[in-house]
Order: structure tokens, then C-alpha cells, then sequence
């Protein structure tokens, strides 16, 4: 039965909706082992306030629906089959989320026409164990849908990542959203989108970079609003310090967040301010020799 515990279920089955379906009460939750398919879309599955957990041991799970997306309140990912090359669980259509996303264990891959959507405007809405068997293999989208959106300097956690990263396949973003003054009207609702790629950037091979910006860079984007924001990274730190070259614009560090000033000049996001990059509270530049730890642009605009 998809509603017995966890411990109880020991073999995969479907859950197919084909009769409206719907979650009561703060306790409720549906334990899915195999595959989810809602022939009914919008009429046919009514999350409530519940729970919707997968959590299968044997193998991969989908999830689709006959509409344009199928919308959740609470999804949980536990899927512990902890496949080598593969995804536990997949999108087959977009996915919105509209209380909690909580990644306890196992891959949820996505793509640009499958996207995980988040509409919680606080920022407690994504909790992730994340590692390297557990993450999100392909973008992901903030889009609060409450009052002014975000909540101001709040960490708002992409746990993104890819099999082949180089520094671990679980390499996560945050955005920490500064929210405009003056009256609210003038916050545009906002949306936030992440992916992570384990490849050099694009355009990064004509510059001077080296390192480990020859070998990964993220992609964040702000589709829709105009809530600015600080971008946090988590810097690793080199096994081999053949990994590092010294990084333009900070050429007495290895590695620095830079923007492209003009088309033509990289500086640290905050430039023309020189001192930019030596905040050690929220650091914009790292040394080889510092421990892992992350790294903040200051705020951003584009």
C-alpha cells in the first residue's frame, strides 16, 4: 500500500490517478515506492497540506501528469537505490512546490522544460542532505508567490549538482535577496533560476582564466523582477595546488568572484571599489591554502 510506512513497503507500485485524489490534514502523507502518473492533471491530485514522499530502494521513479504541471505542497525525495550513473527520480513535466521541498537522499533530475519550481517565500522551504548521490541534476527555480516575495538577506539554497563535477557531484548555490526600499510597490515579484555545470564557462576559454573556472561555473539567472541579491558559492579546497593559477583580477589569490565590466574588463562585483574582494566576513576571494568555506559576490544587479 503507498500509505503503509516506509519500513512496510517492500515492493514498487504505481500510483496512477485516474479519480480526484486528495491529501487532509497536517499528517498526511503519501509514500510512493514506484512511479507517479496523474491522467487527470489540476482535478486530479489536490496536495492539501500533505506530504508526497519517493521513496523507492529498487530503482528510478518518474513523475508526469496530463497538465502543464503537476503541483505539490510537501515533496520529499528519499529514493536509496543510489544508482551509479543514474537519476533516482525524474521529471516528465514541471513541478511546483508549494510549501516544502525536502531532498533527503537520492538524484531528482530536471531540465529546462521539466523545471523544479519553489513558490514558499521563505527560505526554510528547501532543506536538502545534500552529497554527492543527493542532489538536483538540472535547473531549479525560486518563485515566491507570498507578499513581497523574499525574505530579506534570507539564504535561499540551490542544491544543484552534476555526477561528473570535478570538486563533487553535489555543488550547491545560494541567493540572499536584499529587498528594495521605499513602499512595496516597487518589488516586482521575482524569480530566481540555478543549474550547475561541471564544464568550463561559456566565452571562459578566450580569457586568462585557469583553474578551477576551466572546469565548472554555475548559471544564475533572474528572469523576472527586480529584488537584487548576493551570490554564495563554497570554495573547495585544492588536493593538489597544480589545480590553481593565479585568478585576474586577484592575482595574489586563486580564486576570486569576478563580473565583466564594459565587455572587455573582469573585477571583483563591486569594482571600482578596490578593497572589494578582502571582506573576511563574507569573503569574495580565497588562497589555496584556505579551508573549504564559501565565497560572496557583493550585491548584484544582472
Amino acid at each position: 500500500s503507498p500509505f503503509a510506512p516506509a519500513d512496510k513497503i517492500a515492493r514498487a507500485r504505481n500510483i496512477v490517478i485516474n479519480k480526484a485524489l486528495s491529501i487532509n490534514g497536517l499528517q498526511g502523507a503519501l509514500y510512493v515506492a514506484g512511479n507517479w502518473q496523474n491522467n487527470l492533471g489540476v482535478s486530479g491530485f489536490n496536495a492539501g497540506v500533505g506530504e508526497v514522499r519517493f521513496m523507492s530502494s529498487t530503482g528510478k521513479q518518474t513523475i508526469s501528469t496530463s497538465d502543464a504541471a503537476e503541483n505539490f505542497y510537501k515533496l520529499t525525495i528519499a529514493n536509496t537505490s543510489n544508482q551509479a550513473s543514474s537519476d533516482e527520480v525524474t521529471l516528465l513535466k514541471p513541478v511546483t512546490v508549494a510549501g516544502e521541498f525536502n531532498l533527503a537522499k537520492g538524484r531528482l533530475l530536471t531540465t529546462t522544460s521539466n523545471t523544479l519550481t519553489i513558490t514558499n517565500n521563505l527560505a526554510s522551504a528547501v532543506n536538502a542532505n545534500g552529497a554527492n548521490d543527493t542532489y538536483v541534476n538540472g535547473p531549479m527555480r525560486w518563485d515566491p508567490t507570498s507578499g513581497s516575495g523574499y525574505e530579506d538577506g534570507k539564504e535561499y539554497l540551490f542544491p544543484v549538482g552534476k555526477p561528473t563535477g570535478k570538486y563533487g557531484a553535489y555543488r550547491p548555490v545560494v541567493i540572499i535577496p536584499t529587498l528594495p526600499s521605499g513602499a512595496p510597490g516597487t518589488v516586482q515579484p521575482t524569480i530566481y533560476a540555478a543549474e550547475y555545470f561541471p564544464t568550463a564557462g561559456p566565452g571562459i576559454g578566450s580569457r586568462s582564466f585557469l583553474g578551477i573556472l576551466n572546469t565548472e561555473y554555475w548559471e544564475i539567472a533572474r528572469p523576472l523582477g527586480n529584488v537584487d541579491a548576493v551570490v554564495k558559492l563554497i570554495y573547495i579546497k585544492p588536493t593538489s595546488i597544480s589545480d590553481w593559477s593565479d585568478v585576474e583580477p586577484c592575482f595574489t589569490c586563486n580564486v576570486a568572484i569576478a563580473k565583466q565590466y564594459g565587455g572587455t574588463t573582469w573585477n571583483f562585483t563591486n569594482f571600482p571599489s578596490t578593497s572589494s574582494g578582502f571582506d573576511m566576513v563574507k569573503p569574495e576571494t580565497r588562497w589555496s591554502g584556505d579551508a573549504t568555506g564559501p565565497v560572496y559576490s557583493k550585491l548584484l544587479s544582472n
